[in-house]
């Protein structure tokens, strides 16, 4: 198992051509309209204030942070958050965050990686992937002509709309038609 189990083979997991071919797939993607998005960003921000209370209890702002990032981002990426700032039980939160978990121990362990217990990290694949495979499915069913209505300059698409533009393909090649 290696860091593809959960990220795939995007820019993350790739250098050289590879990289770049990712990069330049992903790059139009940020186009100031899709990051300006201020929209989603206030609307969790003002989630995350209201749990700041101030009764004078101690709270983890960093746990608050990481709920607020996976809020934005999963409502950037696919149009819907998973509400991990309002609903502590969000089971994907939960999945990801044992998928990272598992993910460092292996890197930390290095060439010892084979003796982390993977059984907790392929539960949490499982779920993290049933969460987002709808939205790739809906998104990949588009015809080309809801894609041109959808460009990738448009606020309301989600980042996964706008990759389908570009690419049907599962593994982020670019399409050739």
């Amino acid at each position: 198992m290696s860091n593809w189990d959960l990220l795939g083979n995007g820019i993350f997991n790739v250098d050289g051509q590879a990289w770049h071919d990712s990069r330049a797939l992903l790059r139009p993607l940020f186009a100031k309209t899709k990051i300006s998005q201020f929209e989603t960003f206030e609307r969790h921000t003002q989630q995350l204030i209201s749990l700041i209370g101030g009764q004078g209890q101690p709270i983890d702002i960093s746990d608050l942070f990481y709920k607020l990032t996976l809020d934005t981002a999963t409502d950037f990426l696919f149009g819907r958050s998973v509400q991990s700032l309002t609903h502590a039980e969000s089971s994907f939160a939960k999945a990801f965050n044992e998928a990272l978990r598992v993910q460092r121990l292996k890197v930390i362990t290095g060439p010892l990686k084979w003796l982390i217990p993977r059984k907790s990290f392929k539960e949490a694949l499982q779920v993290i992937d049933s969460f987002i495979e709808p939205f790739i499915q809906d998104t990949l069913r588009l015809t080309s002509q809801e894609h041109l209505d959808q460009d990738v300059d448009n606020e309301d698409s989600t980042l996964l709309q706008s990759l389908a533009a570009v690419t049907k393909d599962r593994k982020g090649k670019p399409s050739t038609s």
